[in-house]
């Protein structure tokens, strides 16, 4: 049997990328913009912030992971909690309010 790629449009190479992507779990809402190298220190600042916070609150102590796993401490069920709250809002939020990117793109949700 020959496989004939010739008469494939780029579309339905399209068509069957993301639904090969829909079937394997991977994201789906990835940008289609491309960006100068430099864009992504606005993501490195975050992170490093991110980490710094992380420390902090302890979040990355073992002294702190082991008594939760004890069940000595509410401390990082309470972090835990607070993190799932707080994206479990923010979905509700985009989805009532259709909210969009920074750059203008549509952010789709998908069972």
């Amino acid at each position: 049997m020959e496989n004939n790629l010739s008469s494939i449009t780029s579309q339905e190479l399209l068509d069957k990328d993301l639904e090969q992507r829909s079937l394997d779990a991977i994201c789906v809402n990835e940008s289609t913009l491309q960006h100068e190298w430099w864009h992504n220190i606005k993501y490195v600042i975050v992170g490093t912030l991110f980490g710094i916070v992380f420390i902090k609150a302890e979040i990355i102590s073992w002294f702190r992971i082991q008594e939760m796993f004890r069940f000595q401490s509410f401390h990082m069920y309470g972090v835990i909690g607070s993190a799932v709250l707080v994206g479990a809002i923010s979905v509700a939020l985009i989805k009532k309010f259709n909210i969009k990117t920074i750059y203008g793109e549509t952010i789709q949700f998908h069972d």
